[in-house]
């Protein structure tokens, strides 16, 4: 986030934190200190997206936790055969999926955290003990290479799921609210297709 943070303010835009919107309507932004006025309001809050008055039950949030090892030497990554930048996923119950970073460490995340009813994103299911401790075993059965280094980092948020599990870009000119949403977790490529598309369509 901080760099898409730090590549819009290179483009001249404002990024304005800490400032909470609770509705969205045509042409501005509502906030607990007043409201942001614009041609077009996009909404693009994914798992949070519950939040907004009337939009309770437009995407459900489910949280996705991680772990990251420090960062481990070279024989390690022999013993593994994980030579090069793949990515591996795994579709089990605890969905899985994990990546070599450019510090050379394993992020490993996964699902697990329970659904809060009336899709609400908080309640701390973002840091999960019980979801943490899964994700290190099960990063060390299925690499055992890892042997025995250590979980340095942990976190953990909410993603956005439509109730068709198809993702959605679009705006509604007549009114100026459009939207990008419902990744499922995979936002940070869909995003930038939806954001450089020029063929979105009104729903």
């Amino acid at each position: 986030m901080r760099g898409l943070a730090a590549a819009v303010e290179r483009r001249g835009a404002v990024v304005h934190e800490s400032t909470r919107v609770t509705r969205i309507e045509p042409g501005r932004a509502l906030t607990a200190v007043g409201a942001v006025r614009a041609p077009v309001v996009v909404r693009a809050t994914e798992g949070y997206t519950p939040e907004l008055d009337g939009a309770r039950r437009a995407i459900v949030p489910l949280h996705s936790l991680m772990i990251a090892t420090e960062p481990l030497p070279d024989e390690v990554w022999d013993r593994i055969g994980w030579g090069d930048a793949e990515t591996l996923t795994d579709g089990r119950r605890l969905i899985i999926y994990a990546q070599r970073t450019a510090d050379v460490r394993i992020a490993f995340g996964g699902r697990g955290a329970p659904y809060r009813f009336g899709s609400s994103p908080g309640g701390g299911a973002e840091r999960s003990p019980r979801v943490w401790a899964a994700l290190e075993a099960t990063v060390r059965a299925l690499l055992p290479g890892v042997g025995d280094a250590a979980v340095t980092h942990r976190w953990g948020g909410a993603l956005g799921v439509p109730r068709d599990w198809y993702s959605s870009v679009g705006i509604d000119r007549t009114s100026g609210l459009a939207w990008g949403d419902g990744y499922v977790g995979d936002g940070v490529t869909t995003s930038y297709l939806a954001g450089s598309s020029s063929s979105a369509r009104p729903r």
